[in-house]
Protein backbone atom coordinates (compact mmCIF):
# COMPACT_ATOMS: atom_id res chain seq x y z
CA UNK A 1 0.00 0.00 0.00
CA UNK A 2 1.21 3.50 -0.81
CA UNK A 3 0.41 6.86 0.73
CA UNK A 4 0.25 9.69 -1.78
CA UNK A 5 0.46 13.19 -0.34
CA UNK A 6 -0.61 16.07 -2.57
CA UNK A 7 0.51 19.62 -1.81
CA UNK A 8 -1.22 22.40 -3.73
CA UNK A 9 -3.08 25.69 -3.33
CA UNK A 10 -6.00 23.81 -1.72
CA UNK A 11 -3.78 22.53 1.09
CA UNK A 12 -2.40 19.06 1.83
CA UNK A 13 -4.25 15.84 1.13
CA UNK A 14 -3.42 12.18 1.74
CA UNK A 15 -4.58 9.29 -0.43
CA UNK A 16 -3.92 5.62 0.36
CA UNK A 17 -3.79 3.45 -2.74
CA UNK A 18 -2.57 -0.01 -3.69
CA UNK A 19 -1.87 0.16 -7.42
CA UNK A 20 -1.18 3.47 -9.13
CA UNK A 21 0.36 5.27 -12.06
CA UNK A 22 0.66 8.91 -13.04
CA UNK A 23 0.18 10.59 -16.38
CA UNK A 24 0.69 14.15 -17.57
CA UNK A 25 -2.25 15.55 -19.52
CA UNK A 26 -0.57 17.43 -22.37
CA UNK A 27 -3.67 19.55 -23.06
CA UNK A 28 -4.14 20.92 -19.53
CA UNK A 29 -0.77 20.23 -17.88
CA UNK A 30 -2.57 18.41 -15.06
CA UNK A 31 -1.09 15.40 -13.31
CA UNK A 32 -3.52 12.49 -13.44
CA UNK A 33 -3.61 9.64 -10.92
CA UNK A 34 -4.73 6.23 -12.17
CA UNK A 35 -5.43 3.06 -10.20
CA UNK A 36 -5.70 -0.22 -12.11
CA UNK A 37 -5.89 1.82 -15.33
CA UNK A 38 -8.87 3.92 -14.20
CA UNK A 39 -8.57 7.69 -13.70
CA UNK A 40 -9.04 8.44 -9.99
CA UNK A 41 -8.14 12.11 -9.76
CA UNK A 42 -6.55 14.98 -11.60
CA UNK A 43 -4.27 17.50 -9.90
CA UNK A 44 -3.34 20.95 -11.17
CA UNK A 45 0.09 21.45 -12.67
CA UNK A 46 1.17 23.43 -9.59
CA UNK A 47 0.76 20.38 -7.35
CA UNK A 48 3.69 18.70 -5.64
CA UNK A 49 3.17 14.99 -5.03
CA UNK A 50 5.05 12.63 -2.71
CA UNK A 51 4.57 8.84 -2.72
CA UNK A 52 5.59 6.90 0.41
CA UNK A 53 5.62 3.13 0.96
CA UNK A 54 3.34 2.72 4.00
CA UNK A 55 5.06 -0.42 5.35
CA UNK A 56 8.48 1.17 5.82
CA UNK A 57 7.91 4.94 5.41
CA UNK A 58 10.43 5.24 2.56
CA UNK A 59 9.84 7.85 -0.12
CA UNK A 60 9.30 6.15 -3.47
CA UNK A 61 8.65 9.12 -5.74
CA UNK A 62 8.47 12.92 -5.67
CA UNK A 63 6.77 14.87 -8.49
CA UNK A 64 7.29 18.62 -8.50
CA UNK A 65 4.71 20.82 -10.23
CA UNK A 66 5.65 23.60 -12.60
Amino acid sequence: MYKITVFNKNGTRNISIENFSFSLNSDTGDIELYSFGVLQESFGRNSDIRVVVEENGKILLILKGF
